[in-house]
């Protein structure tokens, strides 16, 4: 007994100095009996609470085993307890952080400014506001101080005051100043315009009975500034009153007349049966200045096609259908090896025949065979 005592007395020493040597919170190599020797501090949280208290959270009563450093879980402490407000100026819980607002100083408010008429505007500031230590005013906590109403000229910079921001309701002397009695914005010319001409008229958009009249008004120009306002295009149509030689006497357009009966060049279209269609067209009716008026109604005839040694025809370009008198190849016999190709040429007669496609066959595939293109 005294040697098995002697000796876990023994194993129980190596494990602890093991356990010294080994980083905290090591894994113990195996199954551990758990030695809890080591008792570890409280742990506390702080949780932000309403009213004048905070909520603790922690955790206490926990062991470590001297053997391989697990740490067995304590009791669960949950309580109330006061806010610290004993330090920084009483405004925040040196535990917790929850602030609350005290008194550092009294200032007067930012002016507010509200526009009173053309001339002036109202400042408004609210005196002896009370300001916490973080900057906060307290008006919800401790009220608000004394309010001064002052009334200020307005500073107009581009008809706007640049501290309260109202716009100038301009006022002008009479109707030819340019620059308000306010605020002394210069406004855009009230122009007086006078005629610098005559107006202009021409004629366009002619037809055999009408033309257009196109009237452009004089310019005009401000006695004031001296801006140039371009005068409006109006445009009337009107009837052409002619004089012996089809001429306007208003515009001077000139109405062709006179008949001459001229026929233009053939068209040829193919029946593509060996005839074509014929079709004259005449030009019945043309002004001796030159000018088409009106084209005649075409005449149509059917002849044969006349064609060349190529078989086209010169006048529709139908192709006549020529057909073949013979095939001949770039071989009649020739021998080959097993397994060795060989590609025949045909020449299909005429040359100018009108099908020249060619399907190539084996008479015997077992012995030799031929592919679309004549490899044998």
């Amino acid at each position: 007994m005294k040697i098995i005592r002697k000796t876990s007395i023994i194993i129980v020493i190596v494990c602890i100095l093991l356990v010294s040597m080994a980083p905290a919170n090591t894994a113990y190599a195996g199954l551990c009996p758990h030695l809890y020797t080591k008792s570890l501090p409280n742990v506390y949280t702080y949780e932000k609470f309403d009213g004048d208290v905070h909520r603790i959270h922690g955790e206490g009563g926990r062991m470590q085993c001297c053997i391989c450093g697990h740490i067995k879980v304590g009791i669960e402490l949950d309580s109330f307890e006061k806010h610290d407000f004993s330090k920084n100026n009483g405004t925040t819980c040196s535990k917790c952080g929850q602030h609350r607002h005290v008194v550092k100083e009294y200032r007067p408010s930012k002016p507010e400014y509200r526009n009173h008429n053309a001339y002036t505007h109202k400042k408004i500031v609210t005196y002896n506001i009370p300001i916490c230590y973080c900057g906060s005013p307290m008006e919800s906590v401790a009220g608000k101080g004394d309010t001064k109403v002052t009334y200020e000229n307005h500073t107009y910079k581009s008809s706007k005051c640049t501290v309260c921001g109202a716009k100038c309701p301009h006022k002008y002397s009479s109707s030819s100043d340019r620059y308000c009695d306010i605020c002394g914005y210069k406004r855009a010319c009230p122009h007086n315009y006078k005629s610098m001409g005559n107006a202009n008229t021409t004629y366009s958009d002619f037809t055999d009975k009408t033309h257009t009249k196109v009237t452009k008004a004089t310019d005009q120009k401000c006695t004031h500034c001296g801006h140039i306002k371009k005068g409006t295009t109006s445009r009337a149509t009107a009837n052409h009153t002619f004089d012996n030689d089809q001429n306007c006497t208003v515009c001077g357009h000139h109405v062709h007349k006179g008949t001459i009966a001229v026929w233009v060049d053939p068209v040829y279209s193919s029946n593509n049966d060996g005839t074509h269609e014929q079709t004259l067209i005449p030009d019945r009716t043309r002004c001796p200045c030159g000018k088409i008026m009106d084209q005649g109604t075409s005449q149509t005839t059917t002849k044969d096609c006349t064609y060349d040694s190529k078989g086209v025809c010169q006048k529709c370009g139908h192709r006549k259908d020529i057909a073949v008198t013979g095939v001949s190849l770039s071989k009649t016999s020739m021998t080959i090896k097993p397994n060795a190709c060989y590609t025949l040429w045909a020449t299909v007669s005429p040359s100018n025949a009108a099908n020249k496609s060619l399907k190539w066959s084996s008479s015997n595939s077992s012995v030799a065979t031929v592919n679309s293109s004549g490899m044998i």
